[in-house]
């Protein structure tokens, strides 16, 4: 796997020569270790890098329109950076692109010529937290074009949340497939889930194995409130297991004392 880190402002890599050696047309995944392109990308990201792209396919503009590319860098050609295309030039018959991380408020010094550009990124995964229970962690994982925000895991209801707030690039159609561990939130049957855009139900592909369920839906370019609703949530009652031990527990040194002092008095 392509290893990230972060250098001064920049988000660089170790190339490994399972990538050098990868076919044009092979998409490759990449791991965010840094934040300089935070909020579209954060700390523990898989992204998916399209690696057949024409230079015509790269979209260069401000963020956040322009295209993420995943290029050489100019200065360390050993180091890859991911960052943002937002401006396009042709110079002496070569095109040239200039490049800015989403979290850095100025461009980069440099210029990225077209030879170093490895591809662009299409899709990203980001494990969200829904919350402990008797001590284990649950994450519900996004795979998305889309910019994701306020995600929620609601027991109670049981639902998931999120806002959808754009595109990570110049993309025509969103899209979503999130997997969800079944001992979180599931359904008895794979049509019984429902799931809403700004509160209207929509038309989503359900798959699951024996672990997990995938739910998959497309969405137009737009602000989005998007609710995942099941039939059964992780019991209510597991998250007071550990309380109710430690009060009858408490409870009972509480007797035994009491007792013990009884005795004592008696003695006396």
């Amino acid at each position: 796997m392509l290893t990230l880190a972060l250098c001064s402002s920049f988000i660089l890599a170790a190339i490994s020569t399972l990538y050098i050696n990868a076919s044009p047309n092979e998409n490759i995944q990449l791991v965010i270790y840094s934040g300089s392109m935070r909020p579209t990308f954060d700390v523990g990201d898989s992204l998916t890098v399209k690696t057949d792209v024409s230079i015509s396919e790269i979209y260069a503009a401000p963020k956040p329109d322009g295209d993420i590319i995943v290029f050489y860098s100019p200065i360390r050609p050993e180091d890859i950076i991911v960052h943002r295309a937002i401006e396009k030039t042709y110079e002496n018959g070569t095109w040239f692109f200039t490049t800015q991380g989403d979290a850095i408020p100025f461009p980069d010094p440099w210029k990225v010529e077209e030879s170093n550009i490895i591809g662009k990124v299409v899709a990203y995964s980001r494990p969200f937290y829904a919350g402990t229970w008797d001590g284990v962690a649950y994450n519900v994982t996004v795979s998305t074009n889309s910019t994701l925000a306020q995600f929620n895991f609601n027991q109670s209801n049981k639902q998931i949340t999120f806002n959808i707030t754009g595109y990570i690039s110049n993309a025509k159609v969103g899209f979503c497939n999130i997997t969800i561990p079944k001992t979180l939130l599931n359904c008895n049957s794979l049509h019984d889930w429902q799931v809403l855009l700004n509160g209207t139900s929509i038309t989503y592909i359900p798959n699951q194995n024996d672990t997990h369920t995938f739910i998959y839906f497309t969405h137009n370019y737009s602000l989005q409130t998007v609710q995942i609703i099941g039939t059964e949530a992780i019991p209510e009652l597991s998250t007071w297991i550990p309380i109710l031990s430690t009060l009858i527990t408490l409870t009972i040194i509480a007797m035994v004392y009491k007792r013990k002092r009884k005795q004592l008095r008696l003695n006396c």
